[in-house]
């Protein structure tokens, strides 16, 4: 059974993490729990850290081991459990999953990085709003100040774990379940919420990628109407034109009083004139007709 202890971490200004035993040598910086006191200054159960190891037998294979920097005997490696340290931390009595992705609004933050003034290594704040690099929130001094998004881990609550089974959805009180159940429901929980904004980034790019081709397709008709429009006072215009030469031949030139005995080529080609224009105008009613078809499409 895996063992979990509770342990203030000093990368993290001293916030409660949980860490796991596990069955290996330890490096420098790591923590380590005594398990099977030979004899020193420590009883089973003492916590230390690593500051340095020492690999070469003083006395016999049995005492290669490590330094502690809270004990001034070297301990051997067959007297410890090295502590590895999980996700999972304590605030205010609550358990928490720090998820390393940009905070939502109203989303709980634990400040990991600081390199300004306003917020620290362990302090915990709430995002107020997300702008593509920081969050917006209110610092230890009461005022607006942004964090940038690697400076800090979601905070994940993580004292009732909800997993989706086949008969529903099943919540599980950490109080009546054991610790591996839990770390597992853990892990399950902060895969899922990864997942989750996972979709949520896929939703935006596909709602931005409807929203370009609406406009695209507003461009496109829009164009079409001005066709249309453009195409409408050609026709106006050949109309316009057609009723002139017939003001110039009747009104003006008076060529139909005169007869074709005085200028017999004159009229038909006028006549011709005339029969193209219509063919052109018909044309254009056709194109209208085709541009009428495609915006209602």
């Amino acid at each position: 059974m895996t063992k979990i202890h509770v342990i203030k971490d000093e990368s993290l200004g001293g916030i409660e993490r949980e860490y796991v035993e596990v069955d290996r040598k330890a490096d420098v910086g790591d923590k380590i729990i005594i398990n099977n006191k030979d004899f020193g200054n420590y009883e089973n159960g003492d916590v230390f850290t690593v500051i340095g190891r020492y690999d070469e037998s003083l006395t016999s294979s049995k005492a290669i081991g490590v330094d502690a920097k809270e004990t001034d005997v070297r301990i051997r490696d067959y007297e410890y459990q090295t502590l590895e340290p999980t996700d999972i931390v304590h605030i205010d009595g609550a358990r928490y999953r720090m998820v390393e992705r940009k905070a939502e609004v109203g989303e709980n933050v634990l400040i990991v990085h600081s390199e300004v003034d306003g917020y620290g290594v362990g302090d915990d704040f709430e995002a107020l709003a997300i702008f593509a690099k920081t969050i917006r929130i209110i610092d230890i001094g009461g005022g607006i100040n942004h964090v940038e998004h690697y400076e800090y881990r979601v905070l994940v609550p993580a004292d009732k774990e909800l997993l989706t089974v086949d008969e529903g959805l099943v919540g599980v009180d950490h109080s009546q379940a054991s610790p591996q159940v839990l770390d597992l429901l853990a892990n399950l929980a902060s895969r899922l919420t990864t997942l989750e904004q996972h979709v949520k980034n896929l939703e935006g790019q596909l709602d931005d990628l409807v929203d370009r081709s609406h406009r695209k397709l507003t461009t496109i008709e829009q164009q079409l109407r001005d066709t249309q429009a453009n195409v409408e006072r050609q026709a106006e215009e050949l109309a316009k034109l057609e009723k002139r030469v017939d003001q110039i031949i009747t009104n003006d030139l008076g060529w139909k009083q005169m007869g074709p005995g005085r200028i017999p080529n004159i009229e038909i080609k006028v006549s011709a004139i005339k029969s193209e224009v219509g063919e052109i105008a018909d044309k254009l009613a056709e194109l209208l007709d085709e541009i009428d078809g495609g915006v209602s499409r």
